[in-house]
C-alpha cells in the first residue's frame, strides 16, 4: 500500500508543479513582459496586453475543465476569458487549453515580426526563441498535467482535488474582470488570418480574410 499510495502523491504533485504551476507560471511571465514591452496608452498596447492575460487565464480554465470532462464553454464567455467565436472555434476540438496557447504562439510570432501596430519590441529578432519556448512551455505544461491527472485518476478513483472551472471564473470575474479585446467599428481588420479572433481589431494591420482554425 505505501508504494502505491507514494507514487499516488508524487503524480499528484507533478500535477500541480510541473504542469499547473509550470503554466501560470508562463502566462505570469509573458504578462509581465508585455507589460513592460507594450507599455504606452495606445489602444494597440492595451488590446495585446489584455489578449495576452485573457487568452492565458482562458487556458488556466480549459485545463480545469477538460480534466473534468466539462464541454460546455459559455461560463468562460460570460467570464470574458473566451470570445463568442473562439469558445465557437474551440467547441469541436480536443485539447482547447492547448489551441489557445497555438494562438498566442502564432500572435507573437506576428508581434515580433513587426506586422502589429504595437510598440517594438526590442532586439525582437534575438527575443524571438526565448518567447516561442515560452508559448511552448505553456502548451506542454497542460499535456503534463492532463497526463498525470489521468494517472492519478485511475489509482485514486475520484476526481481531481483542483477547484473547478466554475469556481475559477467565478472568483476571478467577481473579484478582478477580465477586459476582453473588444474592437471598434472604425478599426480596421484583423490580420489574424488563421485564428478565430475578432473580426476587427485594435491591434492594426491590413485586410484579410479570416479562415478560422482548422
Amino acid at each position: 500500500l505505501g508504494p502505491f499510495v507514494g507514487t499516488a502523491c508524487a503524480r499528484m504533485w507533478s500535477v500541480r508543479t510541473s504542469g499547473v504551476g509550470a503554466l501560470w507560471g508562463t502566462v505570469l511571465n509573458l504578462s509581465v513582459l508585455a507589460a513592460a514591452w507594450f507599455h504606452t496608452g495606445s489602444v494597440a498596447d492595451r488590446s495585446a496586453r489584455d489578449l495576452i492575460k485573457r487568452l492565458g487565464l482562458a487556458s488556466h480554465a480549459l485545463l480545469y475543465k477538460e480534466a473534468r470532462g466539462e464541454d460546455n464553454l459559455d461560463d468562460l464567455v460570460h467570464a470574458g476569458l473566451l470570445l463568442p467565436e473562439e469558445a465557437q472555434a474551440l467547441a469541436p476540438l480536443p485539447s482547447k487549453g492547448q489551441v489557445v496557447w497555438s494562438w498566442l504562439t502564432h500572435f507573437w510570432a506576428r508581434v515580433l515580426s513587426g506586422e502589429l501596430d504595437v510598440t517594438p519590441v526590442p532586439h525582437a529578432a534575438t527575443l524571438q526563441p526565448m518567447i516561442m519556448q515560452k508559448c511552448l512551455n505553456g502548451q506542454d505544461a497542460i499535456g503534463t498535467a492532463l497526463t498525470f491527472a489521468n494517472a492519478v485518476r485511475a489509482h485514486l478513483v475520484g476526481g481531481l482535488p483542483l477547484r473547478s472551472s466554475a469556481d475559477v471564473v467565478g472568483t476571478s470575474a467577481a473579484s478582478n474582470p477580465i477586459p476582453t479585446c473588444t474592437c471598434s467599428p472604425s478599426s480596421r481588420r484583423s490580420r489574424f488570418s488563421s485564428t478565430p479572433w475578432p473580426r476587427e481589431s485594435t491591434l492594426g494591420g491590413t485586410s484579410t480574410t479570416r479562415t478560422g482554425m482548422a
